[in-house]
Parts: structure tokens; sequence; C-alpha cells
């Protein structure tokens, strides 16, 4: 195997490090070297972590290139230390080592941290896997603010199992959140505050994607920031797989070039209305719900095509419900006259109970079209919304 200049790859060890090795010595050392950054933690620290198994290296050739130290309470993971020589940066040692802790603790429910936001590590901890969840004060005089970040191991809890009341799930954009819970005045953010209705909040999930987490994470106000992340954390969270997602981007800026016409991104927020797209699709979620007018129109229909995700809009949504509503009332008195009857299906048979191929597609299309105000065409919103969702 060889590396992008042609030469030999060096291997990568990953491993726990054994107390009575002097690889602990080494760790010991690359650790008080960044203490700037890591802070301070005493020696036997150390020493006890390797007792623990809790302490990782990353060695080429014998020599240290990094290491992680972490503890494990309850049933989550806490990383203390990531730390890499700046020898041997961009190698994807922080990787190994991350990817090692899951591996050996794939039982427990993810991994977390925190960290300082004006470090600027955003990327490399998303990179990694880890979304931002929410920031605190430090606790130093400085109170400089921490990120708190977490891995998720996509293990079931408690509730996983347990059937929502919503008939389909939903990923907002900042657009719709910021309707939702900004202080702003906003123009037209009464077509979003029609999805609190008490009607409908218990038809329909509003889940929140990494994007959106991300931007919010950029905003300039400590206090509104802090605000909208906890707010956040009252939606059910998405996480998907960056790498995947990643992919879908690509494919969809191929794709509307070659088949729509599109040259993206115009300008840096199409990149982020992908995004959005792409992490509802990775994440099993058909629909994304925006006001943005370029996002529901022109990504709309690539959307569609390439990752089978409809672009809402919010009224769209309360047209969607109301539908679907009057699809699954059961009405008695549309049986008679009819040749309705009841009866056992013998064991072997069950494929009586398929509705035809023609029959079935009609019904989807009428689900499809929604209600039209007068003088109004009727569009197409998306596609028939299965009531176990």
């Amino acid at each position: 195997m060889e590396n992008s200049s042609g030469g030999p790859v060096t291997p990568i060890r990953v491993q726990l490090v054994d107390p009575s090795n002097e690889l602990l010595d080494a760790v010991i050392q690359l650790g008080d070297s960044n203490r700037a950054t890591l802070g301070f933690l005493a020696g036997a620290a150390f020493v006890q972590a390797a007792h623990s198994r809790t302490l990782l290296a990353a060695t080429i050739r014998g020599e240290l290139a990094g290491y992680a130290l972490f503890a494990l309470p309850g049933q989550r993971i806490r990383l203390a230390h990531l730390c890499v020589d700046d020898r041997f940066k961009h190698r994807g040692i922080a990787r190994l080592l991350v990817d090692k802790i899951s591996e050996l603790h794939q039982d427990r429910s993810g991994i977390g941290l925190k960290c300082r936001r004006d470090y600027g590590l955003e990327p490399m901890w998303t990179a990694l896997g880890f979304e931002q969840t929410n920031e605190v004060d430090g606790r130093g005089a400085d109170r400089h603010p921490l990120v708190v970040w977490w891995r998720d191991h996509h293990h079931p809890n408690l509730f996983t199992d347990l059937e929502s009341t919503a008939q389909f799930r939903v990923a907002m954009d900042l657009n719709v959140f910021a309707d939702l819970y900004s202080r702003d005045s906003r123009l037209g953010r009464e077509e979003t505050q029609g999805l609190t209705a008490p009607w409908i909040e218990d038809m329909v999930d509003l889940l929140v994607p990494p994007t959106l987490v991300d931007e919010i994470g950029k905003l300039k106000d400590p206090a509104e920031r802090r605000r909208q992340l906890a707010l956040a954390s009252n939606h059910e969270r998405m996480y998907p797989d960056r790498a995947a997602a990643d992919a879908l981007v690509q494919e969809m800026l191929v794709s509307a070039k070659t088949e729509f016409g599109l040259d993206l991104p115009r300008e840096p927020n199409d990149l982020l209305d992908l995004r959005y797209v792409a992490e509802a699709s990775v994440s099993g979620v058909g629909y994304v719900v925006s006001r943005d007018n370029f996002l529901t129109t022109s990504i709309g229909p690539l959307a569609e095509a390439v990752c089978n995700v409809r672009v809402l809009r919010p009224s769209d949504i309360v047209v969607h419900v109301d539908e679907l509503i009057r699809a699954q009332a059961y009405q008695g008195r549309d049986l008679l006259g009819t040749s309705f009857s009841v009866g056992a299906i013998p064991a072997g048979q069950e494929e009586r109970l398929a509705v035809p191929r023609p029959a079935r597609r009609r019904a989807q299309e009428h689900l499809q079209r929604p209600s039209a105000r007068p003088g109004q065409q009727t569009r197409h919103v998306g596609p028939p919304l299965d009531p176990r969702r």
C-alpha cells in the first residue's frame, strides 16, 4: 500500500496503555506539553486511567503519535483528553482513537465531551462523528463557553418502541425553527405558527437535524444561542451518518446540473439546504419543512429525485394532516350497497388481502392531491403519508 506521495503507508497501532509500559511516560509527557489547551491533569490520573483500561495510545513504529483518555460513568463514555502530537497530525489518528473507544465500549450509549468554543474545533469534532447538543459556561474565572458534543451509538432506549401519536415525522430547517422560537419579528412566520395549533401538535413530529444545530451554534449572541440550543433539545434529534449525507450532497450537485439545469451552489446557503435534505434522507425521514422559496420550489424536485425526500411548506403539512384524517376516517355508510363481506382467509392465500396495484395507485394519487382553494391550481406536494409512521 502506498500513500499520496508514492511511499509505503506506515501502519498506526492503537492500543490500551499498560501501566508498566514506558509508553505511559510518553503519554504523560505529551499531555503536559499540551497543558495550555487540555488543562492540567496530574500524572497519577494517567496512571489510574491505565489501570482502569481507559487510556488509549496510537503509535507509529513504536513512537507515540497521540492518545485518548476517557472515563465510563454510568452508561456513557466521557472523553477527557484527545491529543495528537503535532508531528503526526492529519493522518487520521484522532479518528482511529475515537473509533477504538466506540469499538471497545459499543454497549455504552455514546461518547460525550466538552470543548471551549473559542478553540474553533467544531469542524474537527463534526468530522469525528460528534454532534453539538448544548453550550454551558466554563468553571474558570473567564467563564469561557463550553460546547457540549455527543457521538451517539444508536442504541434503542426505554422509549424507542413506544408508538408515537404523530402521523408523520418531518425535519425542520432554521427558517421554520426561527419562526417558532425567535424573539425577532419575522415576516410570514404566521404560516409556520400553524404547526403549533393544538389539533396538529400531536399529529406531527418536528425533528432537529445536525445542520440546524450547526446554524444555531453560529449565532453571535451567547445568550440567544444557548436559549435556542435549549429549545432545540426539546425536539427529537437526528443522528445521520455524516459521510453518507456528504455523498448525497455531492450526488445532488451533479444531478442538479445534468438533470435540472441548476448550477449549484449559487451561494453558501444552497449547500446548507442540500444538507437538510441529505440528512433527512440518511435518517429515513421523508420530509423537510421550510419557508425558503428556493428550497421548496427549485431544490424540491431535485430532493425528490435523488433522495426521495419531499420539501414542504408549513401550510402543505397542515393540508396533508387534514387529508390523512379524512382518509383514515371509517365511514360505514360508504359500504352500503356494496359486496362487502366478512370471512376467513385460509393459510397460504394471504395474497388475496393485497390491494391490486391499479387500485393502490389510484388511492395514492388521491392522497397526493390536496384540496385547492377556489381559483387555485392543485399541485403535488408529497407522497401519501403512512399512518404507522
